[in-house]
């Protein structure tokens, strides 16, 4: 990872999605590492080290993505930002999952330009002025629900 590109981790058990999303933010400038599932995931960064940041599903198999966030937030993994992106979209899930420490929650079916918009927020931390704009932007979607996580 020898270069300035920042880099996702993309955690769901459906190939096709890893491609899809993988491509998206391939193209977008990121460096996408993949995993199957939250226990694979927590073996990859116990050994690379780190990421900028995590896109993380939910519904998985071994290790679900609330139990690998929870686990994410008690550990030395803590401060890395996460994006659940996941179907699971009703109130109840969203306010799980930002109680387990996700950072912003996008709901599939999604838009590809919210995925981005959400990604370009939390890897870039931005300025105050710069993230009251992309927090605009993403609420102007409707499928991003954003809340601060302490």
């Amino acid at each position: 990872m020898g270069n300035d590109r920042k880099t996702v981790l993309l955690v769901d058990d459906e190939a096709d999605v890893r491609q899809t999303v993988g491509v998206l933010l391939d193209r977008a400038g990121y460096e996408v590492l993949t995993a199957e599932d939250g226990q694979q995931a927590l073996e990859d960064l116990r050994e690379i080290g780190s990421v900028d940041l995590i896109v993380l599903d939910v519904m998985m198999p071994r290790l679900n993505g609330f139990q690998t966030l929870s686990l994410l937030r008690t550990g030395r993994f803590r401060d890395i930002p996460v994006v659940l992106l996941t179907a699971r979209s009703d109130v109840q899930d969203i306010a799980r999952g930002y109680e387990q420490g996700a950072d912003l929650y996008v709901a599939k079916p999604f838009k590809p330009a919210v995925l981005l918009k959400a990604v370009e927020y939390l890897a870039a931390k931005p300025e105050p002025e710069r993230a009251a704009e992309l927090e605009r932007a993403l609420m102007a979607a409707e499928e991003v629900c954003i809340c601060a996580r302490k």
